[in-house]
């Protein structure tokens, strides 16, 4: 864009501080990680409360291993993770 990193960074600091950029993210390799397994798991609760849901996506939120956690409908599960 014509400019020095230093200007830059200041642009990217201002867009931060407005909340225009949320966060950044680095995306490693998993392969070079030695992680070359991806599994999909589906969970069923036993019952259908928000406390319930809400207490599973905290508990979840908590595992680096879960890469992906949907709430899903028209199945037997009610999550689906990717792990």
């Amino acid at each position: 864009i014509g400019l020095s990193p230093s200007p830059c960074s200041r642009r990217v600091k201002q867009l931060e501080d407005d909340g225009y950029i949320s966060r950044q993210v680095a995306l490693l390799d998993r392969k070079l990680l030695g992680l070359s397994l991806t599994a999909y798991v589906l969970i069923g609760m036993d019952r259908h409360t928000p406390e319930r849901f809400e207490n599973f996506e905290a508990a979840i939120r908590s595992l680096p291993q879960v890469l992906e956690c949907s709430l899903v409908t028209g199945m037997d599960a009610d999550y689906q993770l990717k792990v």
